[in-house]
Parts: C-alpha cells; sequence; structure tokens
C-alpha cells in the first residue's frame, strides 16, 4: 500500500478507533460497564493495528477509570487493562528494534492478570452445570446397575 490509498486506510482506521472509543463512552454513561469495556477491547485491537502508542494510552487511562460494580466487570477490566500494557510493551520492543538500541520495559512489575485464569460464570450457567451434572451421575448409576436390574 502506497500514497493515497495507504493514508485513506489509516483515516478509516483511526475513525474507526475514535467510533468504538465514543461507542464504549456511551455504554459507560448509560450504566454499562461491562458493554463498554467490551467496546473498549475493540478500540485497543485497532489502536495496536495503527502502532499507535497515543491510542494505547487513551484505552488505558478509559480502563483504568471504570468502576467494577461486579465480578464479571473486574475481570474485563483487568484483562483490558493487561493486554493494553502487553500491547505498549510490544510497541516499545519494535521501537527499540528498529534503533538498534536495548529496550526499556514501561511496565517491570507487569505480571499475568488474575483475569486471564478467571472466567466468569453467571448464575444461570452455574444451575445448567449442576442439572448436567445430576443428568450425568443418574446415567452412570442406571448403567452401573442395569446388568443387576435386567
Amino acid at each position: 500500500m502506497t500514497g493515497p490509498r495507504r493514508r485513506r486506510y489509516f483515516r478509516r482506521v483511526a475513525a474507526r478507533f475514535d467510533d468504538e472509543l465514543e461507542t464504549a463512552r456511551g455504554a459507560y454513561q448509560r450504566n454499562d460497564p461491562c458493554g463498554a469495556l467490551q467496546r473498549l477491547d475493540r478500540a485497543r485491537r485497532v489502536a495496536v493495528k495503527n502502532h499507535s502508542e497515543e491510542q494505547l494510552r487513551r484505552v488505558l487511562d478509559f480502563a483504568d477509570g471504570v468502576i467494577a460494580r461486579d465480578e464479571r466487570t473486574e475481570i474485563e477490566r483487568e484483562s483490558v487493562v493487561y493486554a493494553a500494557k502487553q500491547n505498549l510493551r510490544q510497541l516499545e520492543r519494535r521501537r527499540a528494534y528498529d534503533e538498534a538500541r536495548e529496550p526499556i520495559d514501561p511496565y517491570p512489575d507487569l505480571e499475568t492478570a488474575s483475569a486471564q485464569t478467571r472466567t466468569y460464570l453467571s448464575a444461570g450457567l452455574k444451575v445448567w452445570i449442576g442439572v448436567g451434572v445430576a443428568l450425568g451421575t443418574i446415567v452412570v448409576v442406571l448403567w452401573l446397575l442395569s446388568p443387576v436390574i435386567g
């Protein structure tokens, strides 16, 4: 991609980032922090495609400011913050490689977020898991008792 095509592409991607960020703001103002964080994660992915440190910092600032009211929102917030920090690390490494210098880690104390190992299970899903376990137990018991019964 060269010349005018490249400029149009980057304008379109930049507009997509702004659209995603505005949609996330709107969702947050409508008191939907989890929806806002999901849109914010989309904006983060666009910023990664842009290789834009400034856009990633905007995503990080927004995610840091989100107030988590429940476990699901907290997990989503931790995931977005962790991913944005990792993306900023990656951009620093790329920039250091291009400039033939040693990279400086912007987040040396960053550890794997606990949200990366947690999964949110809603109450309804927990009920269905319980029903499945109960039905599976009944099937196994009937299968084991079938030679005795019949």
